[in-house]
């Protein structure tokens, strides 16, 4: 794959209007590599992926607290507590994912990564194209793909970032932990679905092949 990037950096030029040359050469490199490494190499990647299961496993440990909690009669406080691992597991989610986690929007570098296949290739974009097709780096670039489709992702990872913060305001509110174990077991649902939806999308065969498209349009256009 790495040979290819001295072929698209040149071909990029010539879409670019920048003089390059033997254009002919660098897109039959392109085609062949289009029509024939494209597809398994996002298939590697997707399998190299495993940043939203690692998600779904550190959520399974603020749920196994909730349960043993439940068993018990469960005090504010000790409710409260439970609010707190939920924003850590919501803090290292967001790190995971590359969000924000009290927003959860798109941190700075996933945004200039996402979408990376779609965009019109142009010369001053041929560093970020060009890394996304160096090896490990195509996978991360599918998981912001991934989360970026993954509309109602960041408002759940931000509802269970802010239910710490709105439960030690109204802590007095509240006779025991059953009701905010009730909103703990809400936004903790909602979160763990949302990151699911991320993990099953990342194993779509659909999925990869929409990216994959991106991508041979892209050098259908270069070399048209």
């Amino acid at each position: 794959m790495k040979q290819v990037l001295s072929v698209l950096i040149a071909a990029l030029a010539v879409a670019s209007g920048v003089p390059a040359q033997a254009k002919s050469p660098q897109c039959a490199e392109l085609v062949r590599y289009r029509d024939t490494r494209l597809l398994a190499d996002y298939d590697t990647a997707a399998r190299q992926q495993t940043a939203a299961n690692r998600s779904l496993e550190v959520l399974k440990g603020v749920k196994a607290e909730a349960q043993k909690l439940r068993a018990k009669q469960p005090t504010v406080n000790g409710a409260y507590q439970l609010t707190l691992s939920l924003r850590t597991a919501a803090n290292t989610v967001a790190s995971i994912l590359r969000l924000d986690p009290a927003t959860g929007a798109l941190l700075g570098t996933a945004k200039t990564a996402g979408g990376w296949a779609g965009k019109v290739l142009k010369a001053s974009e041929v560093t970020s194209f060009a890394a996304a097709l160096t090896e490990n780096s195509l996978a991360e670039h599918l998981l912001t793909e991934a989360v970026a489709d993954a509309s109602m992702l960041g408002a759940a990872l931000a509802g269970a970032y802010a239910l710490a913060k709105e439960i030690a305001e109204q802590k007095d509110a509240y006779g025991d932990g059953q009701q905010i174990l009730a909103m703990l077991d809400h936004n903790l649902k909602r979160l763990e679905g949302q990151v699911a939806r991320v993990d099953n999308k990342l194993k779509a065969a659909s999925f990869r092949l929409e990216s994959v498209n991106r991508v041979r349009a892209n050098i259908d256009t270069l070399c048209r």
